[in-house]
């Protein structure tokens, strides 16, 4: 399992998204590394994501109220 996202390169995800038929530069790479490690951190520590958020109360067609 992956500790943090330092542990995988940016050429690593190139070559799994090239293996999957996306092509994607360094940039989005790097940006692909970001997004799963602030997914990690939310899976990893819940309590801490919940007792932080403001839910928004939705109507029940799903927008917010006026």
């Amino acid at each position: 399992m992956v500790k943090n996202r330092w542990e995988l390169k940016t050429e690593e995800v190139e070559k799994v998204c090239r293996k999957n038929g996306l092509a994607v530069d360094k940039e989005q790479a790097r940006f692909i590394l970001d997004f799963i490690s602030i997914l990690a951190e939310a899976a990893f520590n819940p309590k801490n994501n919940h007792e932080k958020s403001n839910p928004i109360h939705q109507s029940k067609h799903g927008r917010t109220s006026r």
